[in-house]
């Protein structure tokens, strides 16, 4: 068992005096060329006489503000400001990203400052329409009244020493992604919880969050003290990161539900029975109390259909993991036999870029050799090296030299992702979205990055550059006579 990790970010300690501010949650309604912001305000208050919220404009001006007067027996507060000419927040290709300040300030009997909270939101609709279509029902982003074809990659920690992680890094590695037209991101479940200016730079950029919960590829049997945390989990994380606009949903976990239908494991009822207490149950009563469906969309798994392991996989509705394509040695056009709903994970492994490889392996000791205990060492997928070669075989001619290998097994990661992005954007409408495995790696390594561990780019971010990009020419080949008539 592994031992507790301890504090790993930043900590302080806070003596109030007269009352402090606990948290603040904005939730939005809109009518025409006007938003009413509603202001739930949780203080807890020893003295405090009034509370004051002002809602600036991203030009600085007071575009709505509104008095408070306090008890010290409630701690819940609620007030209605009205903003009239909202600048909206868009998503990335769609429009600006204007942001508004929002301050709420407590004051003493004498009207001094005794706490103040300042957030930043943007006035926008954002959710996933599950509506019934002649294919099934389908999946897709809406912000603000326009469907959205999501195209981002999976995120995952950017260190497995969780302490090197710091915003200059991360700030780069969203920048990198932005630079490649992602307009959306998926926090994987078997991570954590990224820091706040992880958010702060999407919210900045107009990349959509998809927000998994930290549980992945496990079953968890519940007793009493494992809830408690489960309810506490969700629900701090939940109230940290609600009124980012980049927030575009919260999922239940990666890839458990999905797990019970496909990869053959015991029918265990008992936690089954439990799977669905937690992430059908506690974490949408979680959310109900600090941020409703209605604000900000819930999906149980992914992959799913809508849950209840009712497959999990479907083609025909909620989204879909594929990787048969890679893990089950299909033929990269086997991509084009699916029509997914929204593909968010499918993936292909290369190799870095060879100064990278220099960090782990020494050329003077053979290293340089995919076979080398080395190279396998710092393989991330169970016989992976065997699966490069099996479809380099494929693609192109033998690389004899260990740099060309390189480069031949990111032309041919590239490629295939190429191959399949092209595939869902021609079938747009019916599919809605795009999320390969991964964008970025927690260690140097051979792996399914598009970026790997020092943050230079593998050819696949060079060729999501172009395959992302706003406008985007393809030809289907499929037919090859057809094609060529």
């Amino acid at each position: 068992m592994l031992p507790d990790m301890g504090i790993w970010r930043s900590v302080s300690l806070v003596i109030p005096q007269d009352g402090r501010i606990l948290d603040v949650y904005y939730s939005q309604k809109y009518t025409e060329n006007k938003v009413t912001l509603k202001a739930l305000l949780h203080i807890e208050n020893h003295g405090c006489k009034k509370a004051m919220v002002e809602i600036s404009d991203p030009q600085g001006n007071i575009a709505a503000k509104a008095d408070i007067s306090l008890e010290e027996s409630a701690e819940y507060y609620e007030t209605e400001l009205v903003i009239n000419d909202p600048q909206l927040w868009w998503v990335n290709g769609y429009g600006e990203q204007p942001l508004y300040s929002c301050a709420v300030t407590l004051y003493d009997e004498n009207d001094a400052c005794t706490d103040k909270n300042t957030q930043r939101i943007g006035l926008r609709t954002l959710t996933v329409s599950r509506e019934k279509d002649q294919w099934g029902e389908e999946f897709c982003f809406i912000n603000n009244g326009v469907k959205i074809f999501a195209m981002g990659a999976n995120y995952i920690p950017e260190d497995q020493i969780v302490t090197r992680c710091n915003e200059v890094k991360t700030r780069k590695l969203l920048a990198d992604c932005k630079a490649a037209n992602y307009n959306f991101i998926r926090v994987w479940g078997g991570g954590y919880y990224p820091d706040e200016y992880f958010y702060d730079y999407c919210d900045e950029n107009g990349i959509i969050v998809w927000q998994d919960f930290m549980f992945a590829c496990s079953a968890y049997l519940l007793t009493e003290e494992f809830e408690e945390t489960v309810r506490g989990e969700v629900r701090d994380n939940v109230i940290r990161l609600r009124n980012h606009p980049s927030l575009g949903m919260w999922c239940g976990n990666n890839e458990i539900e999905s797990a019970w239908e496909y990869w053959g494991l015991p029918e265990d009822e008992e936690a089954k029975r439990d799977y669905l207490i937690i992430f059908e149950d506690i974490i949408p009563q979680v959310l109900k109390a600090y941020d409703p469906c209605e604000n900000t969309f819930y999906w149980p798994s992914s992959p799913s259909s809508g849950g209840g392991f009712k497959d999990a996989s479907s083609n025909h509705a909620g989204d879909m993991h594929y990787w048969d394509v890679w893990h089950n040695f299909k033929p990269i056009e086997a991509f084009r036999e699916f029509y997914y709903r929204f593909c968010s994970e499918y993936g292909f492994e290369s190799l870095p870029d060879i100064k990278t490889c220099r960090a782990f392996a020494d050329e003077t000791k053979g290293d340089f050799d995919l076979c080398s205990p080395v190279m396998a060492a710092h393989q991330k997928c169970v016989q992976g090296n065997e699966k490069i070669m099996y479809y380099l075989a494929q693609m192109v001619r033998y690389p004899y030299d260990f740099k060309q290998l390189i480069y031949s097994s990111q032309l041919v990661q590239a490629d295939c992702i190429r191959s399949n992005v092209e595939h869902m954007r021609r079938a747009r409408g019916r599919c809605m979205g795009s999320a390969y495995w991964q964008v970025n790696d927690s260690n140097p390594v051979i792996s399914w990055s598009s970026i790997d561990y020092f943050g230079r780019w593998k050819g696949l971010h060079y060729y999501a550059k172009r395959f992302y990009a706003p406008c985007l020419i393809s030809c289907d080949d499929t037919d090859r006579k057809k094609a060529c008539a």
